[in-house]
């Protein structure tokens, strides 16, 4: 674990980004047309399940093409926008809304699979022991639900994440690195006498998670499990980004027990 600095407050809660940190991607950084090169007969055999009649492919395009639209519409109101992804699929497929809901269920397994690194659950269950109140700020959509609880076998309230400190992008149509999410986080965490200077935020982007979260005061936390990445940020001192510094660094998600002890001493 890299310490970027020594933090003197004890820490009372910490909140979570799920893809890339929580949750592992098997396919990341990848766009959806590459993604659709590795999964094509599945999608395509999804497509001629729900009555489309384009090619799995021509249908991602469109797709596309919608996104970009519904973020120019929204764009008058936050500069970071977020669809409902069900509504998309409702409108280019021609289905009922709980069609589209399956549909977006079924394509986002097919296009983004993830798993849990070992010692996910574990670390969760230990921080909860020690009195942390858990919560999650992550971009996302409805199935990520669904997402967790195959993942863990569990619900959210079953592995102890708060209601109150759980946000997903999807509720409010605005996506990280936008603020609303972290905002409303501070507001609930105040009722708990908790403020962002005792709360961890963990997440694996720079630009989504670690810029808000130190500029809201939050104790910030990159996750970054990759070694060779890790050993880059180390020679060249990165981020050079202003703002964008984390407090501190973990290459595992175990490293987190670390921090947490540190701060109660």
């Amino acid at each position: 674990m890299a310490r970027i600095k020594k933090h003197s407050v004890p820490v009372k809660a910490a909140l979570f980004d799920l893809y890339g940190t929580l949750f592992i991607q098997e396919m990341p950084r990848m766009s959806l047309l590459e993604k659709y090169k590795k999964t094509k007969p599945r999608i395509d055999n999804l497509v001629k399940k729900y009555g489309g009649n384009l090619s799995g492919r021509q249908l991602i395009i469109d797709f596309i093409s919608e996104v970009r639209k519904e973020h120019k519409v929204q764009k008058k109101h936050t500069a970071h926008p977020e669809i409902v992804v069900e509504n998309l699929w409702k409108k280019l497929l021609g289905i009922s809304a709980s069609e589209a809901k399956q549909f977006a269920s079924e394509f986002e397994s097919i296009m983004n699979p993830v798993y849990l690194r070992e010692g996910t659950e574990e670390t969760l269950q230990i921080l909860n022991e020690w009195g942390l109140y858990l919560g999650i700020i992550s971009n996302a959509q409805f199935y990520t639900i669904d997402v967790f609880k195959d993942l863990f076998n569990k619900s959210l309230p079953e592995m102890n994440f708060r209601e109150e400190l759980t946000f997903f992008s999807f509720r409010f149509r605005e996506a990280k690195p936008g603020r609303i999410m972290f905002r409303k986080a501070i507001d609930n965490l105040a009722e708990k006498n908790i403020s962002p200077s005792e709360c961890l935020f963990v997440g694996n982007d720079l630009e989504a998670d670690i810029g808000p979260s130190n500029e809201e005061g939050f104790i910030s936390v990159f996750y970054c499990r990759d070694m060779n990445i890790f050993k880059r940020w180390r020679a060249a001192r990165l981020p050079r980004q202003p703002g964008q510094k984390p407090q501190y660094m973990i290459t595992d998600i175990t490293q987190l027990q670390g921090i947490v002890k540190n701060s109660r001493r």
